[in-house]
């Protein structure tokens, strides 16, 4: 080689290129040799001896390559490795030598791949994944393995492989041109799977077992009493991806034809819903009826069935309603309002629901006129105030029996609690039990204040929890009668007369209208009218008593206890009965006769005055020996407040509010400021009920026969 003496150029070159190392002069240059002059000597020898070895190479790799003969690729690799220990590398029958190996041993790799793939497809149970090629691509792989100056492994097995593909393709063709049954379809396709590979022939396949499948779906579609719309609206879609077969396109035909009568109905049955007016039901039944012969099960057809078992259901509702009113049960305004809000939601046109929407006015109407009528303050329902005690108890049995029954227990009910009233106030006065230990009134409470008693269940009540002035017009003391008093739980309502009740049970019927209130408020005046017959009777029997308190009259009607029990239970009967009876007051004052007159003769022979029916402690029943007002701090019963108003000594509460005394020596002056000091036997004094001051019945301008008659007195002062 030629290389550069002067400084700063570096490289070398051969003989033939050394113009073109630098620009420098021959002088500048030099040559150097690679071997030395012993080696050059025996250069030539070793040349001799390996050309022939290099000549043996280059022939075999020279068959190779002219296919004269065909080695492994092992022997490939062998000559490959003599190349590279005899560094024969850099010639071009090395580098040819490698891309023969390199192309083998891709086609080996390949070739096992396919070989494993087949074996792995044999075994039904493998789950591994695959890989599949096209028939063209393995057609050129094997092309390709064939054109290789070298042995590939197993390329006798793949070319086999690929004559039964080509075999498979073959049946496949002839069994498409046959159109053979599903099955022989679906055994093709499952053989297909083994092989590994991807055919045209194979979605042929799979396309014509989905044809036969489909006209297997529209035969048995067409053949049900139904189908659902939906199924038609899909198989007809999987009809779509069809060729234009003549078979295809009937059936196809077929199945649009149905799908567009549905669409047809489903448009109506919308319209038949949305219309206004409502449909009706003769109309929802026509489209059910259409619905059936089309034999399709529709979007809508729930919605109309639906709405159509609805109106039937309230249909029969309201049937039903009618046919327990004939067994005696009826509908409150509150259930009726119920069926109508129901009614009112069903998308129907139903005659009935305009008839029960007046039906439902009026018994609204006549609901409320009824409850201004008879309800009061502490009470809600007006069939419970206007039926007896009791009688909504009983479920599941007509009303007018439960009615009736209850009847009688309520009298029942009435005399024990009278009687345990009555015997609580007899076991007071004899001291058997103490006032203390005893509740009265709705507050359930002791004594407290003016307390009066019910004329019916014989219980006390304080003046101020029952409000006694609301129930009593008191404008003048002089012009008081007889008076009953009745508690808030006696009297539940308002006891209209039975003249206003007829007229709301009249209106009632005139309405049409069939409600439990009106079973029971008819009821209520026939109880009455049956009452006052009764009464009516009895009132002619023992008229001569009650103009006037008579000893003869008495003695000449020849009363018994029984008659007088009778009245008595006459009179409890009619109080009961929530109603203004008028005859209840002429009972009330024959007993009062009675009982004066009995009170009366037992005191003149006493010789001592009687009080009415009230006394210092709570009794239904007269006391024989009245107290002065002096003495009735030993009567009266005690509060807290009265104590700290007027010392731990003084009393207060009284129930009695008229007394009598015997006149003394030193005459008492009462609380009118002149006092005109009354003076006789017997001086009569009454008390007010609001301020609680004592009066003489002379000052007050009151006989005593007033007086007995008074349960509420008001004097002067307080009135003003």
């Amino acid at each position: 080689a030629v290389v550069s003496t002067q400084s700063g150029h570096y490289g070398r070159g051969c003989l033939e290129h050394s113009k073109k190392l630098c620009e420098c002069p021959v002088s500048k240059r030099m040559l150097k040799y690679r071997y030395t002059l012993d080696q050059l000597r025996a250069l030539p020898e070793v040349v001799e001896k390996r050309i022939p070895r290099m000549k043996q190479w280059t022939s075999a790799v020279t068959g190779v390559k002219e296919r004269k003969t065909k080695p492994s690729v092992e022997e490939l690799e062998r000559l490959a490795e003599e190349a590279v220990n005899n560094k024969y590398t850099e010639t071009s029958d090395y580098r040819e030598l490698r891309k023969i190996i390199d192309k083998a041993n891709q086609c080996i790799k390949i070739t096992n791949q396919l070989v494993c793939m087949k074996r792995r497809s044999s075994r039904a149970h493998s789950t591994s994944p695959s890989l599949k090629i096209s028939l063209e691509e393995l057609d050129n792989f094997l092309k390709q393995v064939i054109d290789l100056p070298c042995h590939v492994p197993d390329s006798s097995t793949l070319q086999e492989h690929y004559i039964k593909i080509i075999e498979f393709t073959e049946r496949c063709d002839r069994a498409l041109q046959k159109h053979v049954s599903k099955g022989q379809y679906e055994d093709l396709l499952k053989e297909s799977r083994k092989l590994e590979i991807d055919l045209p022939q194979i979605q042929l396949l799979k396309q014509e077992i989905k044809k036969i499948q489909w006209f297997d779906d529209v035969t048995t579609l067409l053949s049900r009493p139904t189908v659902s719309f939906s199924d038609l609206q899909q198989t007809l879609c999987d009809g779509a991806a069809f060729p234009n077969l003549k078979m295809v396109e009937e059936l196809r035909d077929k199945l649009e034809d149905k799908l567009m009568s549905g669409q047809r109905w489903e448009e109506k049955a919308q319209s038949v819903l949305n219309s206004r007016p409502r449909p009706t039901m003769p109309q929802l039944q026509r489209l059910l009826k259409e619905a059936e012969k089309l034999g399709i099960v529709l979007p809508t057809g729930p919605a109309v069935k639906s709405t159509m078992l609805r109106a039937s259901e309230w249909c029969r509702i309201l049937s039903d309603i009618k046919l327990d009113q004939s067994k005696g049960h009826y509908t409150s305004v509150k259930q009726l309002e119920a069926i109508l809000l129901k009614g009112q939601m069903i998308p129907v046109s139903l005659p009935e629901l305009d008839r029960l929407v007046d039906k439902v006015a009026a018994a609204k109407c006549w609901h409320d006129k009824a409850s201004k009528v008879f309800v009061r303050k502490g009470f809600t329902k007006l069939l419970e105030v206007v039926s007896p005690r009791g009688s909504l108890t009983t479920e599941n049995r007509p009303l007018e029996e439960s009615l009736r029954e209850s009847t009688a227990k309520e009298f029942t009910e009435m005399k024990k609690r009278r009687g345990a009233n009555m015997l609580r106030t007899e076991q007071e006065e004899k001291g058997m039990i103490s006032e203390d230990d005893n509740v009265y009134c709705i507050c359930r409470r002791g004594v407290d204040g003016a307390m009066t008693q019910c004329d019916l269940c014989y219980d006390w009540f304080h003046n101020k929890c029952v409000s006694i002035a609301k129930h009593k017009d008191v404008k003048n003391s002089e012009m008081m009668k007889d008076v009953k008093y009745l508690c808030p739980v006696c009297q539940r309502t308002k006891r209209p007369s039975v003249d206003a009740a007829l007229g709301l049970l009249i209106s009632l019927r005139q309405a049409g209208l069939a409600l439990p209130e009106g079973v029971a408020l008819s009821y209520l005046i026939e109880r009455a009218m049956e009452w006052q017959e009764k009464v009516r009777v009895v009132i002619m029997r023992h008229k001569p008593l009650l103009p006037a308190l008579d000893k003869q009259a008495y003695i000449d009607q020849n009363i018994s206890i029984k008659d007088r029990n009778q009245v008595e239970e006459l009179m409890i009967k009619g109080d009961v009965i929530e109603l203004n009876l008028e005859e209840t007051t002429d009972l009330w004052n024959l007993l009062n006769v009675i009982d004066d007159y009995e009170v009366r003769e037992k005191v003149v022979q006493e010789k001592k005055p009687c009080s009415k029916r009230s006394s210092p402690k709570p009794s239904p029943k007269p006391s024989s020996k009245p107290p002065s007002p002096s003495s009735l701090t030993n009567k009266r019963k005690k509060t807290p407040s009265d104590e700290k108003s007027n010392g731990s000594s003084s009393s207060v509460g009284v129930k009695k509010k008229r007394k009598d005394r015997k006149a003394t020596g030193n005459d008492e002056l009462c609380s009118v400021q002149e006092c005109l000091r009354p003076e006789g036997a017997q001086v009569g004094w009454i008390q007010c009920d609001q301020c609680e001051k004592w009066y003489h019945l002379d000052c007050v301008s009151l006989s005593t026969a007033q007086a007995e008659q008074i349960e509420d007195y008001t004097c002067p002062v307080c009135l003003t």
